[in-house]
Formats: structure tokens, C-alpha cells, sequence
């Protein structure tokens, strides 16, 4: 899952890459706490998105997993 989670983060206009089966985030030391959040945000709705179309009677089990 965690390729097709970083396929999906492009579309939030964020690049991970994945290992296995771990989402990998690499931001810059230099990231301000905005865009860390943003990073974050479009990692988490990522996450939803892929979990959605995985298993949708599973909706609530990924927002409570990425809150």
C-alpha cells in the first residue's frame, strides 16, 4: 500500500517514496512549521484516499488511524 500512498501524495503535491511497505518523508532541516504541516495534511489525506478505495466500510478505521 505504501506505493500506491505515494502515488497518491503526488496528486496532493507532495513526493514520498516508498520502502516496502513504509512511507518515507524526507523534509529539509530548513522546513518551516507551515509547510511541515501541509507536508503532513497531504500525507494524511493520502493515506484516506488509498484506504478508501482499498476497503470502503473502512473509512472511519482510516481517519481514526491518521488523526
Amino acid at each position: 500500500m505504501a506505493a500506491a500512498v505515494c502515488i497518491e501524495a503526488r496528486r496532493h503535491g507532495l513526493l514520498t517514496r516508498p520502502i516496502w511497505n513504509v512511507v518515507v518523508l524526507m523534509p529539509p532541516l530548513c522546513i518551516t512549521t507551515a509547510q511541515l504541516s501541509k507536508a503532513v495534511e497531504a500525507l494524511r489525506a493520502s493515506i484516506t484516499d488509498v484506504w478508501r478505495g482499498h476497503d470502503v466500510s473502512a473509512k472511519k478505521d482510516a481517519e481514526k488511524a491518521t488523526a
